[in-house]
Protein backbone atom coordinates (compact mmCIF):
# COMPACT_ATOMS: atom_id res chain seq x y z
CA UNK A 1 0.00 0.00 0.00
CA UNK A 2 1.36 3.55 -0.82
CA UNK A 3 2.18 6.12 1.71
CA UNK A 4 0.52 9.92 1.30
CA UNK A 5 1.18 12.77 2.80
CA UNK A 6 -1.07 15.00 1.58
CA UNK A 7 0.81 17.74 0.96
CA UNK A 8 2.67 17.91 4.55
CA UNK A 9 6.72 17.17 4.65
CA UNK A 10 7.56 13.32 5.45
CA UNK A 11 10.37 14.40 7.77
CA UNK A 12 9.10 16.76 10.19
CA UNK A 13 6.55 15.32 12.19
CA UNK A 14 3.74 17.13 13.17
CA UNK A 15 4.07 17.96 16.93
CA UNK A 16 7.49 18.86 16.24
CA UNK A 17 5.86 21.37 13.39
CA UNK A 18 4.05 22.92 16.07
CA UNK A 19 6.44 23.08 18.55
CA UNK A 20 8.88 24.90 16.47
CA UNK A 21 6.41 27.57 15.71
CA UNK A 22 5.77 27.64 19.33
CA UNK A 23 9.04 28.38 20.13
CA UNK A 24 9.76 31.16 17.15
CA UNK A 25 6.36 32.89 18.74
CA UNK A 26 8.24 32.79 22.11
CA UNK A 27 11.51 34.03 20.89
CA UNK A 28 9.77 36.77 18.96
CA UNK A 29 7.68 37.74 22.36
CA UNK A 30 11.61 38.26 24.17
CA UNK A 31 12.65 40.08 21.29
CA UNK A 32 9.75 42.48 21.25
CA UNK A 33 10.35 42.80 24.76
CA UNK A 34 14.02 43.82 25.09
CA UNK A 35 13.44 46.19 22.30
CA UNK A 36 10.09 47.53 24.45
CA UNK A 37 8.10 46.78 20.77
CA UNK A 38 4.42 45.53 21.46
CA UNK A 39 4.25 41.76 21.18
CA UNK A 40 1.10 41.54 19.62
CA UNK A 41 1.70 44.58 17.20
CA UNK A 42 4.46 43.24 15.69
CA UNK A 43 3.43 39.42 15.21
CA UNK A 44 0.00 40.84 13.78
CA UNK A 45 2.30 42.90 10.98
CA UNK A 46 4.03 40.07 9.93
CA UNK A 47 1.09 37.86 9.74
CA UNK A 48 -1.21 40.30 7.67
CA UNK A 49 1.99 40.79 5.14
CA UNK A 50 1.55 36.92 4.81
CA UNK A 51 -1.85 36.89 4.15
CA UNK A 52 -1.21 38.95 1.80
CA UNK A 53 1.64 37.75 -0.01
CA UNK A 54 4.02 40.88 0.63
CA UNK A 55 6.99 40.79 1.88
CA UNK A 56 7.96 41.22 4.94
CA UNK A 57 7.80 44.02 7.40
CA UNK A 58 10.90 45.46 9.12
CA UNK A 59 9.26 45.40 12.29
CA UNK A 60 12.40 45.09 14.49
CA UNK A 61 14.09 48.03 12.46
CA UNK A 62 17.02 46.34 10.89
CA UNK A 63 16.98 48.65 8.27
CA UNK A 64 17.50 51.77 10.42
CA UNK A 65 20.50 50.56 12.10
Amino acid sequence: MAAYSYGKSASVPAPHRGEQFRLRVLSMVEICKKRELAALDVISDVVSSVIRKQSYPDVLNFINT
